[in-house]
């Protein structure tokens, strides 16, 4: 907790907290809130989680930015992941409707849900909150 106190050293932190302290330092934001940076994570005393907590409404709603590393499902994944572009990317189709080609694009209409929705950072239960 000291340590914290003085200075942070980054290169040792999860590499999900580094790569939002890199969103913030590119946008210039100069203060960041990491619950698990900011809140005591003590197993045998939960005073300043309980505490915290009761705050998480007003301190996600009042903030300029929030992230969400939503595809990641604990603090050691990193935030900017590789993944398929299938989903995002529309499907084209060629058509020849009554002589006449015709290109269509086809979209997932559910990639919200399967992509946001139903991700492993939804699957926790502060998130609801």
């Amino acid at each position: 907790m000291t340590q914290l106190q003085e200075a942070v050293d980054v290169p040792s932190l999860p590499q999900i907290f580094q790569d939002t302290i890199q969103i913030a330092y590119h946008l210039g934001i100069e203060y960041l809130w990491i619950d698990a940076l900011c809140i005591k994570q003590d197993k045998d005393n939960a005073s300043d989680w309980e505490i915290e907590a009761q705050n998480m409404s007003k301190i996600y709603s009042c903030a300029f930015l929030n992230v969400s590393a939503t595809l990641s499902s604990d603090g050691a994944e990193p935030l900017f992941q590789e993944r398929p572009r299938d989903p995002i990317l529309p499907l084209q189709i060629d058509l020849d409707v009554n002589g006449t080609e015709q290109t269509y694009y086809v979209l997932n209409d559910n990639i919200w849900d399967e992509e946001i929705t139903h991700a492993p950072l939804n699957e926790r239960g502060w998130v609801f909150q």
